[in-house]
């Protein structure tokens, strides 16, 4: 059972999954961490792209499957200008990917 599963859960569910009270208490806990730090990565992020000046590039990362806004963000403000890289193997090879 994943996360997301638990997460939609009410409270009657989640005391005929789990016997132990202390264990809903703490699944309970753990659920309102979650939501709690989701909200917050979400600010953060909305804060960083209102401050980034995002390139084209940014957009084209994200085409790639399983790149989405922060790792697109991430390479994008690791790399710096891809015309520093005279080859591409030099761009894998500052990746560690040779």
């Amino acid at each position: 059972m994943n996360v997301s599963t638990i997460n939609k859960m009410n409270e009657e569910d989640l005391e005929e999954l789990f016997e132990d009270e202390h264990l809903i208490l703490s699944v309970k806990a753990s659920i309102s961490t979650i939501h709690f730090l989701k909200s917050r990565i979400i600010h953060l992020e909305k804060a960083i792209h209102k401050a980034l000046k995002l390139k084209k590039e940014y957009k084209l990362l994200k085409t790639a499957p399983s790149i989405w806004n922060t790792l697109a963000l991430t390479i994008m403000l690791e790399t710096g200008p891809i015309e520093r890289f005279k080859k591409v193997g030099n761009y894998a090879s500052y990746c560690r990917c040779v």
